[in-house]
């Protein structure tokens, strides 16, 4: 099963239904989101880690959200090999 650290007291872990967003909290693992799809996965966590940002303009707003997802990807395939956005949508 997938058990991938975020850092910052967040992980990524999987039963063989669905993907699982944690954080710790009070020495606890909480259970935040709950996903059947990488894709859908990465853009909760991005967009999460995107509103709790610093951006003053759109553009921050934007560029914050796309590095948030690559950082998410980058985290990923250091554990699963290497992933291109192909890889994350089903047919």
């Amino acid at each position: 099963m997938v058990n991938i650290d975020l850092g910052d007291g967040w992980r990524i872990i999987s039963d063989p239904h669905q993907f699982i967003v944690q954080k710790l909290a009070g020495g606890r693992w909480r259970c935040i989101y709950y996903h059947a799809e990488i894709e859908p996965l990465l853009h909760s966590v991005a967009l999460r880690r995107t509103r709790v940002s610093k951006a003053k303009t759109l553009k921050e707003l934007v560029d914050t959200y796309r590095k948030e997802k690559d950082a998410l990807k980058v985290a990923i395939s250091a554990q699963m090999g290497r992933i291109e956005d192909k890889d994350l949508k089903h047919d």
